[in-house]
């Protein structure tokens, strides 16, 4: 008994057999740390989560500087915030070169909708997304809360990048049917894509069919005199002092509203480490 209780005391008291003899000995601190941060590996059949995604809210109209190649687009996109139905304007497509105000007014439609009702369920997504959230959903065999969030839990769609989704035949029918019933229920779809509508050729015909049943607004590049003025608004919102000579060189390289404004925020921060 005395032997029986000393081993115990030790932690060796022998737990197998001879030949799988064993003594249940203290853990050391290493094997107890392991053990601790040894976690599970993350369950990858876990259902894919829903939810809407806003805009931002930096966006907006207000903010919008109006060029002369932009009005068109800007008062057709304003205007379309103002109807009382989306039926004859549905999808509303705004078209336009990379980098030139297409995503500024699909983010400042979806803040004028949010500003008349806050309630109202704006989901914006990126067709690419789009894509990959279709293709997960339908590996995983859950199409069925991918349709319905899409198609039931949405008063306002806006996909950006819209020409991605020539990528895939499958994901393209699911788009079809989403905007069908989307218009169905009276919401309103709103595409952004750099490439006019003749130039998705490898879109099918139904979806060809459908985008031209809707509105299309297209916002031209910047031309020199816009460019510009484009330069002298952007130096004054970063409190940046250009030349003319400076502005003129400017104008000539930057033929994007973006690049314009990342050559005007990188000439603020030149002067702020006093370069």
């Amino acid at each position: 008994m005395k032997r029986r209780q000393l081993l115990q005391g030790f932690g060796l008291l022998p737990i197998a057999p001879l030949f799988g003899y064993s003594f249940a000995t203290e853990k050391t601190p290493l094997e107890k740390a392991t053990k601790q941060t040894s976690a599970k590996p993350q369950d990858q059949t876990a259902p894919l989560t829903y939810k809407l995604n806003g805009p931002s809210p930096d966006l907006t109209f207000n903010n919008f500087f109006i060029y002369r190649e932009s009005e068109f687009a800007h008062a057709m996109t304003h205007k379309v915030c103002s109807l009382k139905s989306s039926l004859h304007v549905s999808p509303f497509i705004i078209t336009g070169a990379c980098g030139n105000g297409t995503t500024h007014l699909a983010h400042a439609m979806a803040n004028e909708f949010l500003s008349q009702i806050p309630h109202r369920r704006v989901h914006i997504v990126s067709a690419e997304r789009f894509l990959n959230h279709c293709i997960q959903s339908a590996r995983r065999s859950e199409m069925q809360s991918f349709r319905k969030f899409y198609r039931e839990s949405i008063d306002v769609l806006i996909v950006g990048d819209f020409h991605y989704i020539q990528r895939g035949q499958f994901v393209q029918e699911e788009m079809i049917h989403t905007l069908k019933e989307l218009q169905a229920r009276g919401c309103l779809v709103v595409l952004t894509t750099d490439t006019d509508i003749k130039g998705l050729t490898d879109l099918n015909r139904n979806m060809t069919d459908l985008l031209n049943g809707g509105l299309t607004a297209h916002i031209n590049s910047p031309q020199l005199n816009s460019r510009k003025s484009l330069l002298r608004y952007f130096a004054a919102k970063y409190d940046v002092a250009l030349s003319k000579n400076q502005i003129n060189i400017l104008a000539k390289e930057c033929l994007s509203v973006r690049w314009i404004q990342g050559q005007v925020k990188k000439i603020q921060l030149m002067k702020e480490l006093g370069v």
